[in-house]
């Protein structure tokens, strides 16, 4: 029965989670939740404390507009596993949780989590790699910048392991615009074998965004 409800949570997200980003536009206080059972689905805003539950229905999608983190709980009694949800970010692709518990703890689920990206002085003869660091803050942005010789200008992130609880984006330009592309939660990107070098027409990206949004970049 679990499976087959996981499969029901999968499809209703796959037809429905327009859904989600919707709700997270419009969500300024209070946590936002849908609810999803073999008969439907069931979105509801509660309030920054306590806990939640809805007649045994599976947690599909969250957006945290606390400024404490929100607990997902496998079990209705709060027992069993869990899955943390920073202050202000969303959630989704998810199942297998029926409880919520918001909590006192504004601190993000992976705050202070260092990540080690690579920078490329070129994405076509590079010919020096850069490694800085990086924390796991969302919506932080982060981007390299060298004045030195040989090479003057923004590198090109070439290697990062994204060992954030959110996605990141990468983005073709330093100031965030042109081509982006996603790397899940706890997935690597490597500039050498990123689609075959395809993506931006083979150069990867200048710049990296930790983002708000802890679902797989499958989940759309």
């Amino acid at each position: 029965m679990r499976f087959i409800l996981r499969i029901i949570a999968a499809g209703l997200l796959a037809i429905g989670l327009a859904l989600g980003p919707a709700v997270a536009a419009s969500a300024s206080s209070g946590v936002t939740v849908t609810w999803v059972t073999l008969y439907g689905s069931h979105t509801q805003t509660y309030s920054c404390s306590g806990t939640q539950t809805y007649s045994g229905w599976d947690v599909a999608y969250v957006s945290n507009g606390c400024g404490g983190r929100v607990w997902l709980h496998a079990q209705e009694s709060g027992g069993g596993a869990a899955y943390c949800v920073n202050p202000g970010a969303i959630t989704y692709g998810i199942g297998g949780y029926e409880q919520i518990l918001v909590s006192g703890n504004t601190a993000a689920c992976d705050a202070n989590v260092q990540l080690s990206p690579g920078w490329v002085d070129s994405p076509v003869l590079p010919t020096a790699l850069v490694g800085t660091t990086a924390i796991c803050v969302d919506g932080q942005p982060y981007n390299l910048y060298y004045d030195g010789q040989p090479f003057a200008g923004y590198w090109w992130l070439f290697q990062i392991v994204n060992k954030c609880n959110t996605r990141i984006w990468i983005h073709g330009n330093a100031n965030g615009s042109g081509n982006s592309y996603c790397i899940s939660p706890g997935a690597t990107y490597n500039w050498t074998n990123s689609n075959g070098n395809s993506w931006n027409g083979g150069n990867g990206g200048e710049q990296f965004v930790v983002s708000g949004n802890q679902a797989p970049c499958s989940a759309g």
